[in-house]
């Protein structure tokens, strides 16, 4: 049980001047039992005092305890490279998740996934987050920014929407997505950034990867074969010297350097 400093001081003080005063001669009993009763109620203050300050600070623990345990990897892994940039986030909002969503148009209808992976076979891409907003930081308006930065450090997907926040748990989606088929402002492949503000402070810094399309991919298969049959064709071109050949060409040199 831990007891506050400054009591416990006070406390062995008291002891110390209640002691002197009951052993003294001059002092009747009944003054002595008052003056006992009084060190007793002190002394139960004290105890009482720690004992809620105990469990308030268990409280305190067990709530940072479980607001900790619901954050995501994602998320704890977003908040960490944001900090690494050097990010001051004053509010108490927490990052719970973060992450992208994928849509894709198919036979069954348009299926939306969230990966670490997109495609340009994927009609789209959009970014979301999921925040713990307390009391204190609730009933206001707040500018919320996503950016997507592609494998060069380009600019590919900005997007700024101005939610009112509500106390407790809030899904924020962003209501436009980064078009992929078909978008020929994304070139090669690679890991992107996904970068997400509150009020221009970074919070979360969330890694991604894009990969090419199918067709891109057998496209590039199909060129690749043919740079090799382009260079085998090369190669058959050239006339093959025989072992003979050479060994002749060394005799006729050797001849002529000795005449």
């Amino acid at each position: 049980m831990r007891r506050n400093r400054k009591n416990t001081i006070w406390l062995g003080i008291l002891s110390v001047l209640m002691m002197l005063v009951i052993i003294s001669p001059e002092v009747s009993p009944a003054v002595q039992a008052l003056l006992i009763g009084t060190f007793l109620l002190a002394l139960g203050g004290v105890v009482l005092d720690a004992n809620l300050s105990n469990r308030l600070l268990q409280g305190i623990g067990e709530r940072v305890s479980t607001r900790q345990n619901r954050i995501s990897p994602e998320a704890r892994e977003a908040q960490e490279r944001a900090q690494q940039r050097g990010s001051y986030f004053t509010d108490d909002i927490d990052l719970i998740d973060i992450g992208v969503i994928s849509t894709q148009s198919g036979s069954e209808g348009v299926v939306m996934r969230r990966s670490r992976t997109v495609s340009k076979d994927d009609d789209g891409v959009r970014p979301f987050i999921i925040l713990q907003v307390p009391p204190e930081d609730a009933e206001r308006s707040v500018t919320i920014r996503f950016e997507f930065i592609d494998q060069r450090g380009e600019q590919q997907y900005i997007h700024q929407i101005n939610p009112y926040l509500r106390d407790g748990e809030m899904n924020i989606i962003a209501d436009t997505h980064l078009p992929l088929w078909g978008n020929d402002k994304i070139v090669g492949v690679g890991d992107w950034d996904l970068r997400v503000y509150i009020n221009n402070n970074l919070i979360g810094l969330h890694r991604f990867h894009c990969t090419a399309s199918q067709s891109d991919r057998q496209q590039q298969t199909a060129e690749r074969v043919e740079e090799r049959r382009r260079r085998l064709s090369d190669g058959r071109r050239e006339t093959p010297v025989s072992l003979e050949d050479l060994l002749r060409g060394q005799d006729d040199s050797h001849f002529q350097n000795g005449n």
